[in-house]
């Protein structure tokens, strides 16, 4: 993945100007979601799309100054990954701390990118970065867990995580230790699942399988109690949802799931976390 962007919205986003490089979207895919190799980027309530930290004109150079965000007050996480998994949510929203990533494998690389250069590389089965349990990750309410991913293989015996809050042991009916989760899974797509008090686990999932070796921005979002997935701020599927959601005591983990779990995903570079 290049920068992945988590973030709360309140209003449909009209323009922007990303000083990076654009993205222009195929809106009608036949069998699977692509893109062309330069695009425009899109927006729309999953918004998303903007590079965490301020760029050159090529957008390929990160800058030390942060991107201007209506909703900084709601950031809870933000991680550039230009350089280390490190995050600058406190340093965007100017109050609070940053939170303590724990890197496990996981490596910078300029084998792809969308901004900054670099991206964040997660091979094998066994890269990832971990956060502490803390209560910015309890998603009762509104909220949105976005970024942009790129994958160089479809999963091939399991769900490739890209990032949970999740027991990874955890089967049947949803329990206090499954929070929420976004996956590649062996048929290419994306799904993104909340599991709820209810004892109801919901799931929206990308319409179509991704094309490899390219980059896609990918959006969680619940606003009311409406549950949606968007794929380059297209609307994927939605779905309605009960009860509230679960606070899991898991780690909050990109590229792998708790309790010792090994799944895994390729190419990231930016994640941030907002919510309301």
């Amino acid at each position: 993945m290049s920068p992945v962007a988590f973030h709360s919205y309140r209003s449909v986003q009209t323009g922007l100007d990303l000083n990076g490089p654009s993205i222009e979207i195929t809106s009608n895919p036949s069998s699977i979601v692509t893109q062309s190799t330069t695009f425009e980027t899109p927006f729309g309530k999953a918004t998303g799309a903007l590079p965490i930290r301020n760029t050159d004109d090529a957008g390929a150079v990160a800058l030390d100054t942060f991107r201007t965000d209506a909703n900084k007050a709601d950031l809870v996480l933000a991680l550039p990954f230009n350089t280390t998994g490190g995050d600058v949510s406190s340093d965007i929203s100017g109050t609070g701390g940053n939170k303590v990533a724990t890197d496990t494998g996981a490596t910078t690389s300029t084998d792809q990118s969308i901004f900054y250069g670099t991206s964040y590389k997660f091979t094998g089965g066994d890269d990832y970065i971990s956060f502490d349990d803390v209560n910015d990750w309890y998603f009762n309410g509104d909220f949105t867990v976005e970024g942009w991913v790129w994958f160089d293989a479809d999963a091939t015996s399991n769900e490739e995580t890209i990032i949970s809050q999740w027991n990874s042991a955890a089967t049947g009916s949803p329990s206090y230790n499954t929070g929420f989760k976004i996956v590649h899974s062996t048929d290419g797509t994306i799904s993104a699942t909340q599991s709820r008090t209810n004892s109801t686990h919901y799931t929206v999932q990308s319409s179509k399988p991704l094309a490899l070796d390219r980059w896609y921005h990918i959006a969680m979002v619940l606003s009311g109690t409406t549950l949606s997935l968007y794929l380059d701020g297209l609307l994927q599927r939605s779905t309605t949802v009960a009860g509230n959601a679960h606070n899991s005591g898991m780690r909050l983990m990109i590229g792998a799931q708790d309790n010792n779990g090994v799944d895994s995903y390729a190419n990231s570079s930016g994640i941030g976390a907002y919510i309301l």
